[in-house]
């Protein structure tokens, strides 16, 4: 297994961020990386998200596996043995605030295959949505 992780301190209160996730349609007003997220938020839906840069994009769907109120939500997508990614946040309330926590694990060959190109590549955009997020639910 290959995972990245990342985390952000946001000035609110778990709950607060937790509204934020739960709007899918807003996603792309605070996540550089979603152009589209279309689903139900309930454990077991399926997601249909659609992630890029303004001139790349692609189509991916994924099922929701985890999604604890005020705590974590996470979905997965992928192919069994050739690549699984477990995606999600975990919010941890701290200081007043949220400590939020980004991560993405990663089964199967192809990661294991490509991490060292791979694994510098999302750092910054996993961070870059942790800075959106910042901004969005305390500007």
């Amino acid at each position: 297994m290959r995972e990245v992780v990342t985390t952000e301190w946001l000035d609110a209160s778990p709950a607060a961020v937790w509204a934020v996730l739960s709007e899918l349609p807003a996603w792309p007003l605070w996540n550089p990386g979603v152009k589209a997220l279309d689903g139900v938020f309930e454990r077991g839906a399926r997601w249909r998200m659609t992630l890029g840069t303004d001139t790349r994009r692609f189509t991916v769907g994924v099922r929701v596996v985890t999604l604890e109120p005020l705590r974590e939500l996470a979905w997965e997508g992928g192919v069994s043995g050739v690549t699984v990614a477990r995606h999600g946040f975990l919010l941890h309330e701290e200081d007043g605030g949220t400590r939020f926590e980004h991560y993405e694990r990663f089964s199967g060959v192809v990661p294991h295959a490509i991490w060292p190109w791979l694994r510098p590549r999302l750092v910054p955009r996993y961070e870059a949505t942790n800075a959106g997020l910042k901004r969005h639910v305390a500007p």
